[in-house]
């Protein structure tokens, strides 16, 4: 389902970041989440019911830390292979305006079929309805990476060491954020 059907708008902020939700938020939330830590598609599936209870007031963005030795530098032996791939994969998505199609895709990976991460980022793509060759050159590119290096090197610079992890108004909160943060911006909890 897609947040136009909430009321919800999407874009990307002046730096380049996709969000989803309130134009003109009363609260931002800001993610940095790895599509293949299980504890971020819990986090992610919870902000997205959130945004959709809040379309007016929350606005959420996604940043990409993947806990990935092959882009991270922070990771030194294999955790999450894979996940730099499909990182890539997220930011050429929205390079065809599908960011959020491709990042609902991505957190449930096992449901894409394919045997390898490539066939299942192609598969993801296909479901998505992108242009295949301009993803394919999209991933390849040097800019697509530097573009996740930005990301990866702005979670190093605030320090965090896992994920989810989430930046609200200059806080970073590990894992989750307390309702107490939702509740102070007239946040309203979405019904169980």
């Amino acid at each position: 389902e897609s947040a136009a059907h909430h009321g919800a708008g999407q874009g990307t902020t002046a730096d380049g970041h996709h969000w989803i939700g309130a134009r003109t938020p009363a609260l931002i939330v800001v993610e940095f989440s790895d599509y293949l830590c299980p504890h971020c598609r819990r986090a992610h599936s919870m902000q997205r019911a959130l945004v959709s209870a809040n379309p007016e007031r929350l606005q959420l963005v996604h940043r990409h830390f993947p806990l990935d030795d092959a882009c991270n530098p922070l990771i030194e032996t294999p955790f999450h292979p894979g996940a730099c791939l499909l990182s890539r994969a997220a930011l050429c998505a929205g390079k065809q305006q599908r960011f959020w199609e491709m990042n609902d895709l991505l957190y449930s990976p096992g449901d894409l079929g394919g045997a390898t991460w490539e066939e299942k980022v192609e598969v993801a793509a296909q479901r998505a309805g992108l242009n295949i060759r301009r993803f394919r050159e999209c991933l390849a590119s040097p800019e697509t990476q530097k573009e996740l290096e930005q990301d990866i090197a702005e979670a190093l610079r605030l320090e965090l060491n896992g994920t989810p992890s989430f930046v609200v108004n200059g806080e970073i909160h590990l894992g989750m954020i307390p309702p107490k943060v939702f509740a102070e911006h007239g946040i309203v909890m979405p019904a169980r």
